[in-house]
């Protein structure tokens, strides 16, 4: 998490600069470095869509298929009903949605799983020693490394630089808004990184030692207890279905976007 934190922290903010100084994304600056040869063109166009595509169908069969288990848990319906129902929903907002539509989205989303998940991090009185102390590198346990993987990568999304470049373009132009921009990236990873390990230190106090085996999201449900008592579950099934929903509207909405810019479309 420390890792992947700082590096998008760091890949964000360079982004950012590429879009608002010079009005450009990182494919347009890529391109731009070989003096606009069509070869290069080519060549750096075919890998981002080939990078894009294979990116947000991972993620969005991942959001579906997770939202989808939320849905159908709290409606009490078969989790394929669930799933044509969130990918209407999606592919409805993806029509009609604009990078501000999921702008708005997310801080909706994201404020208030984020507070729910902070608030139960501090209810379920984690040793807060031990959790300072996870942050200093010690070697990487013996089976961990799928979880490493997967951590890194749901934080360090490479279509979310393209995005990044593409909407502080759209925000912000010239130099001077440099120092506001970079407030306004710090700012919004550090709440990702925050939500990120409260799930994970909540999780780990809630659900470690208990013998518990994690076959499915609902299972994290628990981890709302503390706070949510006896209607834990079926608030946590709405979280898991938002969250799925959010992101499901996300990554086609980045790519829609993203392959707009690319093409000139």
């Amino acid at each position: 998490m420390l890792f992947s934190g700082f590096s998008l922290l760091v890949l964000m903010e360079m982004s950012q600069r590429i879009g608002i100084v010079s009005n450009r994304d990182i494919a347009e600056a890529s391109i731009s470095t070989f003096n606009d040869n069509k070869t290069a063109s080519l060549i750096i166009k075919g890998l981002m869509v080939i990078t894009l595509f294979a990116t947000a169908f991972g993620f969005e069969a991942g959001n579906l298929i997770g939202g989808s288990l939320g849905l159908a848990d709290v409606l009490s319906l078969p989790q394929w009903a669930a799933a044509i129902i969130l990918g209407g929903a999606s592919f409805y907002a993806v029509v009609v949605g604009t990078a501000k539509t999921l702008e708005t989205l997310m801080s909706i989303f994201v404020g208030v799983m984020g507070i729910v998940f902070v608030i139960t991090m501090f209810l379920v009185r984690p040793d807060f020693g031990e959790v300072l102390r996870g942050f200093v590198p010690t070697g990487i346990p013996d089976g961990s490394i799928v979880n490493i993987v997967a951590l890194i990568g749901t934080t360090l999304i490479g279509i979310n630089l393209l995005m990044k470049a593409i909407t502080t373009a759209e925000k912000w132009q010239g130099e001077e808004h440099l120092p506001a921009a970079r407030f306004d990236t710090v700012f919004n990873v550090g709440i990702g990184i925050l939500i990120t390990a409260a799930i994970v230190i909540t999780s780990g106090t809630v659900l470690y030692g208990t013998g518990t085996v994690v076959s499915s999201p609902i299972i994290f449900s628990q981890m709302l207890e503390p706070v949510l008592g006896n209607s834990a579950r079926m608030i946590g099934d709405v979280r898991i279905a938002a969250a799925g929903l959010s992101s499901a509207i996300a990554t086609p909405l980045i790519l829609k976007v993203v392959l707009a810019r690319l093409f000139k479309w």
